[in-house]
């Protein structure tokens, strides 16, 4: 990377509106704040033009949608359209899914131009999935979307799982309600505890846990080998980079199934990606490095349609800032002494910020901060 420039990434995370018709408790979005602030700082439609423009013109090519929840923005296909009026562009759109079947007809007028559709399921048993998305209705409603997706773009489609203590122990029959509904596609994501301080601790799990996930999968994949499943399936397992040795093991021991393919991923690995690897633009133009910091504004690097010159100085000095915490981590314990280390080196700062209110802290959530805490 050259020192006189942002080095701004292929794919952007797009946030084009924080508010949400759900209340999510590992929500990192702060998109269960005020619904009424939330949609007067919604950039408009012109601006987002400008935006798609700019950001195209650095490089971006991947523009990944989230929010709060993007189907509820009245004139989302509008944006969606302007990203595909330009040459090379993807885009993958990530819902809660409860308002598919609302939007529908718009949805089927511009599913070409969606490359993914990611929706979020944390359980197939309705009232698990319903008490994490924080909605009586949410299970019903966004099986109702992807049943009404699969008629048509099956092929486009996914599921996004979010593992934690309150499901993990139904991955398989996660992985079953997928197959049965018809999809190809499910990413089992690791757990980012950056929600209000402390009010994930018992949801964060620890290293046995992660080891029986593999073994659960391992099961499963089995299963469905002797039972004849024949159609191509892809699980990606996102995992913190800590665990990535002690479930060496586990990830040796996987069947090779020539149908279901599971590849595992491990983030962060070898310290935080942030402002190297993503550039994420919230509901007002903020701009920051990493999802999981769009609620610390001390990550906050400036606004997308700021002076250019501001926002690199910004970028480059948080950058220094998280070299200056890998450095300071690695002379004081737990780090210094820590056989994670080379995988983990400190782990997720924006955790580490929701506990500490600082990033100069180790993640709370590691393996040697879980045992601690547990003594």
């Amino acid at each position: 990377m050259r020192n006189d420039r942002i080095n701004i990434p292929e794919k952007v995370f797009i946030y084009p509106t924080m508010r949400c018709n759900l209340n999510c408790k590992m929500c990192y979005s702060g998109a269960y704040c005020d619904p009424n602030r939330a949609k007067l700082e919604d950039l408009t439609l012109e601006t987002y033009k400008e935006i798609i423009k700019k950001l195209y013109n650095h490089g971006v090519r991947v523009f990944d949608i989230s929010g709060g929840e993007p189907l509820l923005r009245s004139d989302l296909f509008e944006i969606i359209k302007e990203i595909k009026s330009y040459d090379d562009t993807t885009i993958y759109l990530v819902t809660n899914g409860t308002l598919i079947s609302k939007c529908y007809d718009d949805l089927m007028v511009h599913i070409q131009l969606i490359d993914m559709i990611y929706i979020s399921i944390d359980s197939h048993i309705e009232k698990t999935h319903n008490l994490i998305r924080g909605s009586s209705n949410a299970f019903k409603n966004a099986i109702h979307g992807i049943k009404l997706l699969t008629k048509t773009s099956v092929d486009k489609l996914g599921i996004n799982t979010v593992i934690m203590t309150s499901n993990f122990s139904e991955i398989a029959g996660i992985l079953n309600l997928a197959l049965n509904l018809g999809l190809h596609n499910i990413n089992l994501l690791r757990l980012l505890d950056v929600a209000d301080k402390g009010r994930l601790l018992q949801e964060n799990l620890d290293i046995n846990t992660f080891k029986e996930i593999y073994i659960n999968i391992n099961n499963w994949m089995k299963n469905k080998l002797e039972e004849g499943y024949t159609d191509q399936f892809y699980i990606t397992l996102v995992l913190p980079g800590y665990v990535m040795n002690e479930v060496h093991q586990e990830r040796k021991d996987i069947i090779k199934n020539p149908y279901i393919h599971l590849e595992s991923q491990f983030d962060p690995i070898n310290g935080c990606p942030a402002f190297g690897k993503s550039i994420v633009m919230t509901g007002n133009g903020t701009i920051t490095g990493c999802t999981a910091m769009i609620e610390i504004q001390n990550a906050y690097v400036g606004k997308i349609t700021d002076d250019y010159n501001n926002v690199r100085k910004n970028w480059h000095k948080m950058i220094a800032l998280l070299n200056e915490r890998k450095k300071n981590l690695r002379q004081k314990e737990p780090c210094a002494s820590c056989k994670y280390w080379r995988s983990c080196k400190g782990g997720c700062p924006a955790s580490a910020y929701k506990y500490y209110n600082t990033i100069m802290m180790s993640d709370p959530t590691c393996i040697v901060n879980q045992s601690n805490r547990l003594q």
